[in-house]
């Protein structure tokens, strides 16, 4: 995806006003310090590389509110970088729910 912000953005319109939650697994750059430097496992696949903070600003960017960012190592050797995200008025709706309720 060349322009990730445009396209979260396309998937922020899509999603519940009540309970849309967003989920998304991308590269990790670190993936590459791990690997060969003759395995283009990343580079010729994505556009982008994140970490855990530049996903969290890539969220934002796009009007997403972060819920959770993790890293996890996958059995293939590919480092992955994945968060759960929702939209600013679900998590100001949850966070009104937990107060009255």
């Amino acid at each position: 995806i060349a322009k990730p912000v445009v396209f979260l953005k396309k998937a922020r319109r899509a999603l519940s006003k009540k309970r849309g939650i967003l989920y998304l697994e991308l590269p990790d750059k670190i993936t590459c310090f791990y690997r060969p430097s003759t395995d283009n496992i990343v580079g010729a696949l994505h556009h982008h590389l994140y970490d855990p903070k530049s996903i969290t600003v890539l969220l934002q960017k796009a009007g997403f509110s972060p819920i959770q960012v993790l890293r996890f190592f996958e059995p293939s050797g590919k480092i992955t970088v994945a968060a759960f995200a929702t939209l600013p008025e679900v998590e100001r709706s949850l966070a009104k729910s937990a107060v009255s309720g």
